[in-house]
């Protein structure tokens, strides 16, 4: 139904034209949803979307958006016959919002819709509505109604009492009896955008929410004032919540050979580089979350660990993830502490109270947190991600402010070896300073090496050379972000022969594990891993090729990993060098005297010994109980 713009002049008018549009207005499925909604109202509450609106009523709620709210409710109130209405104003479309960053001045005092991740909600606080004062002169009493919006109170600076002269009651002679005041409830929200721009939000009366949490998603539709918004209604929506378009493009993309297509339009700028390619589109589409008899979640996010020599790549497939999600978090390990990974307790300015201000965790719930310079991670830091990674939670006790945060994210961490470069002697948990805890958190863990090989490294200049002329097409990642999501929806269940195969093969692990410990957390990540390939074929169950291909992509990275360390396998000379290096270290290490690991390792190296064999010598000791790590790369002998 489309209205003919009419000219309003008068409030009497404005409200005459809604009551006529609430009326009239159909939707073209949903039929007359207002006329409908005011008939069967069960609770006094009316959502009206902005959408719907006609312009020319638009045009006057933007002149004076707070006194033509109060005009909507009039109208609603008469047309539906109820004594009190609450409106919400919303939008149908909170996806396509104003970002935060786009607002202008030209905004300002006028009806916007902004959407944008909560990291930070206010405990509900009283708000004046309608303040009584009384003179302390002659008792003369004033009644001042707070509009919505409206938060400070104005008292009279004379007495307003016709029957008394100015002379008898002073200046300012009201004072505020608040046991006589009415209230309503009031809260305040920190709103975010993904380009990490800061809103504050007002909400009152029916919009306030307890439930609303560091990490939830929402549009909201309010009057833009210098000081934030002041919120006239929102919703909740979902972060990857968005339509998909051409269903039929992505079935038929499906049913080819969907694995080795995106492998070659996951990074094309980047060669090689295949399995992690195809673990990151995995880790886009996650596996099945599943909730117990017990209700204790099993999770579904894949976490992934990019073990690198500098300059393969892994910066790049980062920001690859990032682009590919469609919520995504990028941290530093060497600038990240443990409250800026969970969530920090800050004092609002306004009200001295502590509220919860979420961290990476917790604003990349339901997307991806990308983690460079992972080694450089404190420990302290990192136990952080224990409970997230595994239960998708972060649990807060600061200051007296107990919450549970959903962190249901998946981590793509990239880490250099602790010097610099792949030491083939040395095993994975002397490569890079990371506890088993965590390790086993990580489903897949990658070794990229840069190993010289003549006829890739012409393929890689090759490539490099393409790019840098500008030959390579920009791979528009909007058909994969919307591939992906189509994926997501699916829910494949685990076939009888895909789950033997995985059983078998977690049993034969159990019986060949070498330097990585092999946990039920393999088996579970083989489970998600498969259930990933089968959405990446939009199949309904995980057949045994899912498995196959799942057990071959963990080889790849995980098993690999497993596999890398010094074994029984040592070369003669390899022992020798060992030898040497723990005997000049017995002889230059003075008992409870600190020293710097790298600096001895450096020594030992100008003496002409290999680093990979003198830290397995200095590692060696510190197994014995020789040498004590005390910090970092402190470590001291003590005996």
């Amino acid at each position: 139904l489309i209205y003919a713009p009419v000219q309003v002049t008068s409030d009497n008018e404005f409200i005459d034209r809604v009551k006529e549009f609430l009326d009239t207005f159909k939707h073209p499925d949903q039929g007359f949803i207002y006329r409908q909604a005011l008939q069967s109202l069960q609770t006094p509450q009316l959502d009206l979307f902005i959408e719907d609106i006609p312009s020319e009523l638009i045009d006057q709620i933007n002149k004076n958006p707070i006194h033509h709210r109060e005009l909507l409710i009039k109208a609603a109130v008469d047309l539906s016959g109820k004594s009190q209405i609450q409106l919400k104003l919303i939008s149908r479309t909170p996806h396509s919002a104003m970002k935060i960053n786009e607002m202008s001045a030209l905004d300002l005092e006028h009806l916007i819709t902004v959407q944008g991740l909560v990291i930070a909600s206010s405990k509900l606080r009283p708000k004046t509505v309608k303040a009584v004062a009384y003179c302390r002169s002659c008792k003369h009493k004033v009644e001042i109604l707070l509009p919505f919006g409206v938060s400070s109170i104005q008292l009279p600076t004379k007495c307003l009492n016709s029957a008394q002269t100015e002379q008898r009651c002073p200046q300012n002679p009201y004072i505020l009896n608040q046991s006589e005041c009415s209230y309503c409830d009031s809260q305040i929200l920190k709103l975010q955008d993904s380009e990490r721009n800061n809103l504050t939000i007002f909400l009152e009366q029916n919009l306030v929410d307890t439930e609303l949490i560091a990490g939830n998603m929402v549009a909201v539709t309010g009057i833009l004032k210098q000081h934030g918004l002041q919120a006239f209604g929102f919703i909740q929506c979902d972060k990857a919540d968005f339509q998909v378009i051409n269903e039929g493009v992505f079935r038929e993309f499906a049913s080819k050979n969907p694995l080795e297509e995106l492998k070659k339009m996951i990074a094309p700028h980047l060669h090689g580089l295949d399995s992690l390619k195809l673990a990151i589109a995995c880790q886009q589409v996650q596996g099945t979350s599943k909730i117990t008899a017990e209700q204790t979640r099993l999770r579904g996010e894949i976490n992934i660990l990019m073990l690198a020599d500098p300059g393969v790549g892994k910066s790049e497939l980062l920001k690859t993830a990032q682009l590919l999600s469609k919520t995504a978090v990028n941290t530093s390990g060497r600038g990240t502490s443990a409250a800026g990974l969970t969530a920090a307790v800050i004092r609002d300015q306004q009200t001295g109270e502590f509220m919860l201000e979420g961290g990476a965790l917790v604003l990349a719930d339901g997307g991806i947190l990308c983690i460079d310079e992972f080694d450089k991670c404190r420990p302290e830091d990192v136990v952080a991600l224990h409970e997230a990674m595994e239960q998708g939670t972060v649990s807060i006790n600061k200051a007296g402010v107990q919450s549970i945060l959903s962190t249901r994210v998946s981590i793509l961490a990239a880490a250099n070896p602790n010097f610099g470069r792949y030491d083939e002697l040395q095993s994975l948990t002397e490569q890079v300073d990371l506890q088993a805890t965590i390790a086993s958190r990580f489903d897949l863990i990658f070794f990229l090496k840069d190993s010289v090989d003549i006829e890739r490294d012409q393929l890689v200049v090759q490539k490099i050379g393409d790019n840098v002329m500008g030959q390579t097409v920009n791979q528009n990642y909007q058909f994969l972000k919307q591939y992906f999501e189509l994926c997501r929806r699916k829910a494949p269940k685990l076939s009888e022969q895909a789950g033997q195969f995985l059983k078998d093969f977690y049993v034969h692990l159990r019986r060949n594990q070498s330097s990585l410990q092999v946990t039920v957390r393999q088996l579970e990540a083989l489970i998600r891993i498969s259930e990933s390939i089968a959405k990446l074929h939009l199949r309904e169950s995980v057949t045994l090729k899912d498995a196959e291909t799942a057990v071959d992509l963990f080889k790849a990275s995980t098993g690999d990993a497993s596999a890398i360390g010094f074994s029984e396998q040592l070369t003669k000379t390899s022992s020798l060098q060992i030898a040497e290096a723990q005997k000049i270290l017995k002889q230059r290490l003075v008992l409870q005297q600190a020293f710097n690991e790298v600096v001895i390792i450096n020594e030992l190296r100008a003496l002409g010994l290999s680093e990979g064999s003198s830290a397995r010598a200095l590692n060696m000791m510190i197994s014995s109980g020789e040498v004590q790590r005390q910090k970092g790369r402190v470590l001291v002998r003590v005996k």
